[in-house]
């Protein structure tokens, strides 16, 4: 920001504020035709304008990673586990259902979490797992979890425990029929 010019604003406008990036509404009393003659005779011209290029941007393997880190300002204690995954395909039968089966297990997994917070005896505050696109091609799911800063080990056993009951032991039919009708009334 600080460096910036107008020659670099110039160029930016020049690139991206050009009629093929634009759209045009019209709302008011007039001749449709008349209104559309005159738009396409000031926009539409036969200059081609160059595509702006869409940067991509890939990620590297972090599935054997582990990082831990402290920070002072940093209030609590949080476990996040972090997995990218290939982006489900929505406009195909197999990626809605895919992403119908993620969303099931994930709102399982929270509700689960909602309830074992409010027991007496658990060693957490809150978890969250969720999921959000990174690029065209990634997504990463994310599960996010605020540790009891008195039992903070036994917070992560309590947590990876609940994780890895849902691989060994699927939900029950009552809790997806919840879920699903949750889906369903949203």
């Amino acid at each position: 920001i600080n460096n910036i010019n107008s020659e670099i604003l110039k160029k930016y406008y020049d690139k991206f504020y050009t009629p093929n990036r634009m759209s045009i509404i019209a709302v008011g009393d007039f001749d449709p035709l008349q209104l559309e003659a005159i738009i396409k005779d000031k926009f539409f011209t036969q200059k081609k304008y160059p595509q702006a290029e869409k940067p991509q941007f890939k990620i590297a393997d972090t599935s054997e990673q582990t990082i831990i880190f402290s920070d002072k300002e940093i209030t609590t204690s949080t476990l996040s586990i972090s997995k990218i995954k290939n982006l489900s395909i929505e406009n195909t039968e197999k990626g809605v259902k895919e992403n119908l089966i993620q969303l099931l297990y994930c709102n399982v997994l929270n509700n689960r979490f909602s309830i074992l917070k409010k027991k007496e005896n658990s060693f957490f505050n809150e978890g969250q797992i969720f999921s959000y696109p990174l690029n065209k091609d990634n997504e990463v799911i994310e599960l996010a979890v605020s540790i009891k800063e008195d039992n903070i080990l036994e917070g992560y056993e309590e947590i990876l425990n609940l994780i890895s009951s849902l691989a060994f032991y699927p939900p029950h039919i009552n809790e997806l029929e919840n879920e699903k009708n949750e889906i369903l009334s949203s």
